[in-house]
């Protein structure tokens, strides 16, 4: 099940504000050897608040500023250890570039990783970049254009470094108590008629992992969007994943530097996969989407390696449709 509600409103002609939830509840293959199973229930919620328009004194700066959270709940014992909560919190400021179509931008975010599990640490992940987004019109009073944006920076991340007990042993998970990584997010639309458009991201962030602290994730995605018909819009995604966990054991290690015997290395993962999708209209207030999507994951370990087919039905619902404005 994934289900999500979102609304947004403009307070005024420079006031913005937008909130959502989501609940997803699912039970597919997993990255740890301790079941190919895992049954969890993971809820999301947002809010952002932001300007378009200057609003302080002829500065020409815009504002933006939002949280997310993120709890996740293992339905199976022996999975209790990944239970978690993540909040995470930025702050935006845009200052037009070129015209008002391009802004450059500085960016900080803050996380904080909760994790219900003595086995896993807590901690928090500072970052900060700053770019440029926007568009770029082709041709003079044309179609055909760019959008999107492009920014650099940097994550920092810093986790407990405590031990456990467990019996009569001391145990530690992971000793990568800190890391500093590059962070990049590129997304580029380009328009290429007013029935064709392609879209290509790509990402590089700090993320939860399954084994220790956290990991580096590199992810591309390509989406294609075509309008088969006036109403009917098809689209084709494809993706690439590669991550890089910062413990290298799928299993603690004692507090003495020793390993438990039956204990295996564990490595980069690499993920992909291929998918189609379908919007249809039903009425001026609501679509329907349809998509089935292919991955595969690679393992360092086959034993770890899947592949995983899933079929989503989505609705949309435009409250505005309700109440169209009156035509001439």
């Amino acid at each position: 099940l994934d289900s999500q509600l979102g609304v947004s409103h403009r307070f005024n002609s420079a006031v913005w504000s937008s909130v959502g939830v989501a609940y997803e509840r699912r039970s597919d293959p997993i990255e740890v050897q301790d079941t190919r199973r895992f049954r969890r229930t993971n809820r999301r919620g947002f809010v952002r608040v932001g300007t378009d328009k200057d609003i302080l004194m002829g500065t020409r700066l815009t504002y933006e500023a939002g949280a997310d959270f993120r709890d996740v709940n293992s339905r199976e014992n022996s999975l209790d250890d990944n239970t978690r909560t993540e909040a995470t919190y930025y702050a935006k400021i845009s200052y037009p570039l070129w015209r008002q179509t391009t802004r450059l931008f500085p960016r900080v975010t803050y996380r904080d990783d909760k994790r219900d599990s003595d086995q896993l640490n807590d901690g928090n992940v500072w970052g900060w970049d700053a770019g440029i987004d926007g568009s770029i019109p082709l041709t003079r009073g044309g179609y055909r254009g760019l959008r999107g944006q492009l920014s650099f920076g940097f994550d920092h991340a810093e986790y407990d470094d405590h031990d456990y007990s467990a019996g009569s042993e001391t145990y530690e998970r992971d000793s990568n108590s800190r890391n500093t990584s590059l962070r990049v997010n590129a997304a580029l639309q380009y328009v290429m008629s007013p029935r064709t458009t392609m879209d290509l991201r790509y990402q590089r962030a700090n993320q939860f992992s399954y084994y220790g602290n956290y990991q580096i994730v590199d992810r591309v995605d390509y989406t294609l969007t075509q309008n088969i018909t006036p109403k009917l819009v098809g689209r084709f995604q494809t993706f690439w994943e590669y991550s890089n966990p910062s413990s290298g054991y799928n299993s603690p290690t004692y507090a003495d530097g020793r390993r438990p015997p039956n204990q295996s290395r564990v490595g980069t993962v690499q993920r992909g996969g291929v998918g189609v999708g379908f919007r249809y209209p039903i009425e001026e207030w609501m679509d329907v989407d349809l998509s089935f999507d292919y991955e595969r994951r690679n393992g360092y370990d086959h034993r770890d390696s899947y592949t995983n087919y899933r079929g989503v039905m989505g609705v949309t619902f435009y409250f505005s449709g309700l109440n169209p404005p009156t035509k001439p």
